[in-house]
């Protein structure tokens, strides 16, 4: 509002006490080098490899929540990508014959307003090598959830598979 009050006058008469003005080259140099003063986590926020991903705000927060206590996304440990988890074979047969059945039940006629040679839909799956405990031998520990063959992008394929029945392009990320 100081802004517009500087060229417009009129601006300032409708609204009742000071207005608090800006302190201008406090405002550029802080846009000027991408650091705030008032918040020390900006001195670090460029510099340090990783920590735009520890830099967080908190919106709303809840009784007790503060950046001590907050979840941080991260990725499974090393050691478990590394060895790939032994596939419990009853339960995977059973997969595969469900994924038979429907694959042998009568398709959907398609729409009649298909899209054609065009893909539409983009399935995107953010965490892509997260699994199903059942479908893993000796899961006990939530740290063991990932394989690379029999995961989440399993379910994407099917929809893929499923969109493309109904007449409606699509591509599945890989990675």
């Amino acid at each position: 509002m100081y802004i517009l009050e500087m060229k417009n006058h009129y601006f300032n008469r409708g609204i009742k006490g000071d207005i608090k003005k800006s302190n201008f080259s406090k405002l550029l140099f802080e846009n000027t080098i991408n650091l705030s003063l008032s918040d020390p986590r900006s001195f670090f926020r460029n510099v340090l490899p990783g920590f735009s991903s520890f830099d967080s705000k908190i919106i709303v927060a809840g009784e007790g929540t503060d950046y001590t206590n907050l979840t941080i996304e991260s990725s499974p440990p090393i050691e478990v990508l590394l060895k790939e988890r032994e596939i419990s074979e009853q339960n995977l047969k059973k997969l595969e014959e469900e994924i038979n059945q429907t694959e042998n039940m009568v398709k959907p006629p398609p729409l009649k307003n298909d899209t054609g040679n065009r893909n539409v839909m983009f399935i995107y799956h953010s965490h892509s090598r997260e699994s199903f405990l059942p479908y893993l031998k000796g899961t006990g520990n939530e740290k063991t959830y990932h394989h690379s063959k029999i995961n989440i992008t399993m379910v994407g394929k099917r929809l893929g598979e499923a969109l493309r029945n109904r007449g409606i392009g699509g591509i599945m990320s890989r990675k």
